[in-house]
């Protein structure tokens, strides 16, 4: 792949992979070859693809590595959604009245909690900073759905 073929891809009407693009910020709706070459080009990485007759080659250097979020922190994430779903309804968060406005508040007063040295929130036992990671997690899905619809 090269710099030319990055360029002058043109989105499709139904991507097979979506990543935000490095070059504009919005969404790259390329096929997946050609989101990686953005990826690696807006990183100054190589866009040559290794030698597929090397044995047990893969071209999966630069993709994301979920591997990476320490399991047991998304774990007490995981805690405060179970938590919120049994004491609401599962995906309630997303049916909030001004939604955005509430859970920015909600992440500030756990973070607030917790630099005054409370570690655990006082209604669930969670940690502040499980909630504040929840309320993170709700906000990039708030955000990435305006994104979506224009």
């Amino acid at each position: 792949m090269t710099d030319t073929q990055i360029k002058s891809a043109e989105p499709t009407d139904s991507p097979t992979f979506k990543l935000t693009c490095p070059h504009d910020g919005g969404t790259c709706h390329h096929n997946c070859d050609v989101v990686e070459g953005c990826f690696r080009e807006a990183h100054g990485m190589s866009l040559s693809q290794p030698n597929p007759d090397t044995p047990g080659a893969k071209a999966d250097t630069h993709k994301p590595q979920p591997r990476l979020i320490p399991p047991a922190s998304l774990m007490q994430i995981v805690d405060v959604l179970t938590y919120g779903a049994h004491k609401y309804a599962p995906h309630n968060w997303k049916k909030v009245p001004q939604r955005k406005e509430r859970y920015t508040d909600a992440l500030l007063r756990h973070i607030y909690a917790w630099l005054e040295g409370e570690k655990r929130d006082a209604e669930s036992g969670l940690h502040h900073l499980a909630h504040a990671g929840c309320c993170v997690l709700f906000l990039l899905h708030f955000d990435a759905e305006e994104d979506a619809d224009g």
